[in-house]
């Protein structure tokens, strides 16, 4: 299920600031900064627009000029409604462009650094960059899913998109699932795949616990253990072991 579906107004973003260290800002922005009539707005003006369009980030797409036409009706001087253009303007040029702009973006939107703190544009900017080829957004999407109050649509949403992080290589992403799996308990019957997300992680970098790997493996044979270290052995590259600790083998 696409997070995206879920959203019920259209997508649009409104920010002027990158990362430092980011991709140069699209030019619509730039040129925006410069406009004699915009820079007449008062900086509470300014805010207020901005968190206007970000509210359409949150929806589909299919309603973004309905939107885009009720807010600018809203906006009665030329110098309001220029700067709103100039911000759709500079988003749709963002949506067109590098997802790690997207992703840098959100990253801003998440915590207010440089930009209004919106969380909701955040989390779909994330997906859209990992959508895109920045899987690190799906894996950001959890982690801020994750600080929100638990819900029956928040729990799918998790799983979704941390299956998604887990798939396209993200190695926290494979350690989570793994450990969700293992939670699960094994009448999910997941303790294969909680033994093959837990090993691909470790593969990849990231810190297993290496009591939970035995755990997920306990009712798997030597067999199964050998085929899933091949298979990500031939996936990253290196040799995988898939043998027990020490201690668990000798019952010490």
């Amino acid at each position: 299920m696409q997070l995206k579906s879920l959203r019920l107004g259209a997508m649009t973003l409104a920010c002027a600031v990158l990362l430092a260290g980011a991709p140069p800002a699209p030019r619509a922005a730039a040129q925006a900064a410069d406009d004699p009539a915009i820079s007449s707005l008062s900086e509470a003006e300014r805010l207020r627009i901005q968190r206007a369009v970000l509210e359409l980030v949150w929806g589909i797409r299919d309603f973004r000029e309905r939107e885009i036409r009720d807010l600018r009706s809203g906006y009665t001087s030329s110098a309001a409604r220029e700067y709103l253009d100039s911000q759709i303007a500079w988003i749709e040029e963002i949506e067109r462009g590098d997802p790690r702009v997207m992703y840098e973006t959100a990253l801003r939107l998440r915590v207010g650094d440089g930009l209004p703190q919106h969380r909701r544009a955040a989390l779909a900017w994330f997906e859209n960059a990992g959508d895109h080829g920045v899987p690190e957004g799906h894996y950001a999407a959890v982690l801020m899913l994750l600080d929100e109050p638990d819900n029956f649509l928040n729990r799918i949403m998790v799983e979704d998109l941390l299956k998604r992080a887990a798939r396209k290589g993200v190695a926290a992403a494979q350690r989570d699932l793994g450990m969700r799996l293992i939670a699960a308990g094994p009448q999910s019957g997941g303790s294969y795949r909680a033994y093959h997300w837990l090993l691909l992680a470790q593969a990849n970098g990231a810190d297993v616990d290496t009591d939970a790997l035995t755990e997920a493996g306990a009712s798997l044979s030597a067999e199964e253990r050998l085929a899933v270290g091949l298979k990500i052995s031939l996936a990253v590259g290196k040799s995988v072991s898939t043998n027990w600790p020490h201690d668990w083998d000798t019952g010490e």
